[in-house]
């Protein structure tokens, strides 16, 4: 399986370029986005942009996205959130919150690292990919 993570695209049309060429020349399984997807706002033209990838998208929210993002996911059929859920692509298994651990600026959605593993614990299973906003 071949996976293309990102994060931080935060809404910018030529990281989103960048990441299209990208899929195209590597050809992934699967684009995996970690969070940042915009920046509080905006969201329409990004997602109609994600959902125009040639592969499915796995997404989570991250400290800058807006509450409800989850929501509008599924208005897109290529683009699923993995918030709270486990999703197989080809036989491997992708697990993921969204949201952030307490940071020192503007967060929409914050959770304790204890919080964060409970809520995790039951969906990642040996051998699943797991995606989080903050680094590890």
């Amino acid at each position: 399986m071949r996976i293309y993570a990102v994060a931080d695209i935060h809404g910018r049309k030529e990281r989103i370029e960048m990441i299209r060429r990208n899929i195209l020349n590597i050809k992934p399984d699967v684009l995996v986005i970690a969070g940042d997807i915009i920046t509080f706002f905006g969201a329409g033209p990004v997602f109609d942009k994600l959902n125009e990838m040639s592969v499915p998208v796995l997404a989570i929210r991250g400290n800058t996205d807006p509450s409800g993002m989850e929501r509008l996911m599924e208005k897109y059929p290529n683009i699923s959130s993995l918030h709270l859920k486990q999703i197989t692509v080809n036989g491997i298994s992708f697990a993921g919150a969204s949201g952030t651990v307490p940071i020192p600026f503007r967060s929409r959605i914050c959770l304790f690292e204890q919080q964060l593993i409970d809520k995790l614990e039951p969906l990642a299973e040996k051998g699943s990919v797991l995606v989080i906003h903050p680094p590890p």
